[in-house]
């Protein structure tokens, strides 16, 4: 399915931006979500306002490029979902509680990243 994706956006245009391209990065993992970078966040808000249901995740390590705040979809809005993929830690979930709010718990696995640990001093000066 990934590689008709790549297929297809290769030749997908935009009507309102004709010379913009699609750019798509596919990753494979067992998590069954989507996952956004901060620009690709404010694009799909500027072109689809309040269209989907979305979350901030928050600050990611991302390999290359270090700690960026990043995105979840969990879908259009108005729509049912199919299953729900979507559960917090301790099982429950509630989605609009927790859109748009930025997650003030730091992941153990950030945590101890020196990356991280200097890009959380940075931004307490």
């Amino acid at each position: 399915m990934s590689v008709r994706f790549m297929e297809y956006v290769d030749s997908f245009k935009i009507a309102s931006l004709p010379r913009e391209k699609v750019q798509l990065r596919i990753g494979v993992n067992s998590a069954g979500k989507i996952h956004l970078s901060e620009s690709s966040f404010e694009l799909l808000e500027q072109h689809y306002e309040d269209s989907y249901d979305t979350e901030r995740r928050g600050d990611v390590i991302i390999k290359g490029k270090g700690v960026m705040e990043t995105f979840w979809v969990h879908g259009r809005r108005g729509r049912k979902q199919g299953r729900d993929v979507h559960s917090s830690e301790n099982g429950e979930w509630n989605r609009e509680s927790n859109k748009h709010e930025p997650i003030e718990q730091t992941s153990s696995t950030h945590s101890s990243d020196p990356l991280y640990r200097q890009y959380r001093i940075q931004e307490a000066l």
